[in-house]
């Protein structure tokens, strides 16, 4: 996403990057595909533990088990519509359009809130489940906590290069990977932990690039 971001943003806007941006961005690229390669190999592994369960018994249902290319179809989509939404925002906070980012995002969040909490009253918990306080109040916070993420992650685009910022955002699949280590108390795998690192000196250019190029200077000259 952050190299599709980079391509519109200089098609639309003309917006420059500097050379520290697309190796900061490339490095958070190679972050991601190893962390995703890593999570591909723990899949296999897991399928192949769930076959030998298989073989000697389960419950599962693979009638009910959804087509592989659906979950495959919105990991593609998601951060396609992602980098649309970023778009269209800086659209419509340039000079001629003149919306806020910040108000136009929180407002459109709070649509989807409200959409989504009348379907629910309205049907999900009346025929497909029954209300549960303690998921009401979990998903309530993480609602909350998602709105001002993508408020601040929106607001960025629309005020910066939108490739970089589409690269910072792409941080989050580093912390989910860190915590479900901490939660499982699992050691990370090789491949992760390079992609932590080249994603942590991504980061790093993106944010301090002018304290990262003088470090590198001090190493260099060491």
């Amino acid at each position: 996403m952050p190299l599709f971001m980079a391509f519109f943003d200089y098609l639309l806007y003309r917006t420059t990057l500097s050379y520290y941006h697309w190796v900061g961005m490339i490095c958070m690229v190679i972050c991601a595909v190893c962390v995703s390669l890593a999570g591909l190999s723990g899949a296999e592994e897991l399928i192949s533990t769930d076959q030998q369960v298989q073989g000697v018994g389960s419950d599962l249902d693979t009638r009910e088990k959804l087509p592989t290319w659906i979950p495959a179809l919105f990991g593609v989509l998601t951060p396609v519509t992602f980098a649309i939404q970023g778009l269209f925002v800086k659209h419509l906070s340039d000079e001629k359009m003149k919306f806020d980012p910040s108000t136009l995002t929180f407002s459109t969040c709070q649509v989807v809130c409200t959409i989504n909490l009348l379907v629910g009253l309205t049907y999900y918990w009346r025929f497909v489940e029954e209300f549960d306080g303690y998921l009401f109040l979990t998903g309530s916070l993480g609602s909350i906590l998602d709105t001002a993420a993508i408020t601040a992650v929106q607001t960025a685009f629309a005020l910066g290069p939108a490739g970089p910022v589409a690269a910072l955002a792409s941080i989050n699949s580093i912390i989910l990977t860190v915590i479900q280590a901490f939660i499982k108390k699992q050691f990370p795998k090789a491949l992760e932990i390079i992609g932590f690192i080249i994603g942590f000196i991504g980061a790093t250019i993106l944010v301090l690039p002018e304290q990262f190029e003088k470090l590198l200077k001090k190493m260099v000259c060491w």
